[in-house]
């Protein structure tokens, strides 16, 4: 299971959110092929192919790559460095984090949740503010250091309970994203490490009950953000009109195959690469350096006409008054590559991601430390590939937050540990209590 685990889940997130709204529409005997007929022949082609060669991608990738044996990590003075370095790093950037996304919260309380994607901007100080952005690289480098599972526990649940306010607020994305990225780690260390049992009766049973009622919290959480009554709504209803109003980018999909045409300067868009472009194009460096235009910040007519973003531009074109206060309809990585390639481009990518999905749980189960942090950062953000761009799992690599993070690392290694500044005692009592 663990080999397999990417491809699983990435697997459960296609199905929510492009397969359950049809398939649900289907059994109550709804229509659910309220486009143009050609629109909804791309929808079922495409979901048809990309399945299919995920499929393919994953079982080659399976016999390609031989599963590795467990194996135990060995202590050694610059693994004990890295891990109190991160782990440090971790509890500031995490602190930062959950004071700003606290303000978020209040803000919401006061205004409205649209309000928030339009004019909120936080108070929290320059310095805090830049901390907070280290937070999931942060957590990356420290997890990827593979500590013993009484270490690597209490943190991620510091990293779950930090989204709680986003959740309050009426972002679930996030809470679910970090608490899926917590469930994989834990099954990938289970099949990995001979030392702890990471899945053991009390991990199942919390999976077991837990999934079901998050399930039931999160389709309830769609009538108490629009303070609708859920009296009514039994147990079953709930859980299956989450997966039905999840499902909603099967719509996106069609109606974003329907204005292709439409897209603001489609000739000179590519959306695969889309978020790598407009950092080069529009970020930082190209505005100082080159006087390019910046694409702004939340939803605004300069991000939706010139980003090569297709969920903004998307939602600039098909509903543009509800996309400026504060709406959005997301993308799909099957937008982008259809725009950019047609139906072989969504042949090609999955065939490879489905790979991809089995390589990249060998490539953490080596001893590498890079390579293994390379691989969790890219897990904070592939799930939501299908609601996402093509290569936004991949886009952290351009972000100056994680070059940031890296340095902190670095900086933090060599004062501790070159410089001869960190305790002996420190390392002493890591081994004798085997948290690494």
């Amino acid at each position: 299971m663990n080999q397999r685990v990417l491809f699983f889940f990435f697997t459960i997130m296609l199905f929510t959110f492009m397969y359950s709204r049809p398939l649900i529409s289907m059994l109550r005997g709804n229509i659910w092929w309220y486009f143009e007929p050609q629109s909804i022949d791309f929808s079922m082609n495409s979901l048809f192919l990309t399945t299919t060669f995920l499929f393919i991608g994953a079982v080659i990738a399976q016999h390609a790559f031989k599963r590795e044996k467990q194996v135990v990590s060995s202590i050694n003075n610059k693994n004990v460095v890295v891990l109190i370095v991160t782990l440090l790093l971790f509890i500031v950037s995490w602190m930062c984090s959950t004071l700003i996304d606290v303000e978020k919260l209040l803000f919401v309380r006061s205004h409205t949740y649209e309000d928030y994607y339009v004019s909120f901007t936080s108070k929290v100080p320059f310095f805090l503010k830049g901390f907070a952005t280290l937070l999931p690289y942060s957590i990356c480098f420290l997890l990827a250091c593979k500590p013993r599972k009484k270490i690597a526990f209490p943190v991620l649940v510091l990293y779950v309970i930090g989204a709680i306010p986003t959740l309050l607020m009426g972002q679930r994305n996030g809470f679910v994203l970090r608490l899926l990225f917590a469930l994989v780690y834990f099954i990938i260390r289970n099949g990995s490490d001979i030392r702890d049992k990471w899945l053991g009766k009390i991990e199942k049973s919390l999976i077991f009950i837990g999934t079901p009622f998050l399930l039931v919290l999160l389709g309830a959480y769609n009538y108490i953000r629009a303070g609708s009554n859920v009296e009514s709504k039994g147990i079953i209803s709930l859980i299956v009109d989450f997966f039905y109003k999840q499902g909603t980018q099967f719509d996106t999909l069609s109606s974003g195959y329907e204005n292709l045409d439409n897209l603001p300067f489609l000739d000179s868009k590519f959306y695969t690469f889309g978020g790598f472009i407009d950092s080069f194009k529009h970020g930082f460096i190209a505005q100082k350096i080159f006087g390019a235009p910046g694409l702004g910040t939340g939803n605004n007519p300069v991000k939706g006409m010139l980003s090569n973003s297709y969920a903004h531009n998307l939602a600039y074109v098909y509903r543009r008054d509800a996309y400026l206060a504060g709406n959005g309809n997301g993308g799909s990585y099957l937008l982008d590559l259809n725009a950019d390639f047609g139906y072989l481009g969504i042949v090609i990518f999955s065939f490879i991601l489905g790979g991809l999905l089995i390589y990249l749980v060998k490539l953490f189960n080596s001893r590498g430390l890079i390579m293994s942090s390379f691989v969790l950062c890219c897990l904070l953000e592939l799930f939501w590939t299908p609601r996402g761009g093509a290569t936004q799992w991949l886009q952290f690599l351009i972000k100056p937050s994680f070059w940031a993070a890296v340095l902190a690392v670095v900086v933090g290694y060599l004062v501790l540990g070159r410089f001869g500044l960190f305790p002996k005692k420190w390392i002493t009592y890591i081994e004798s209590r085997e948290l690494l």
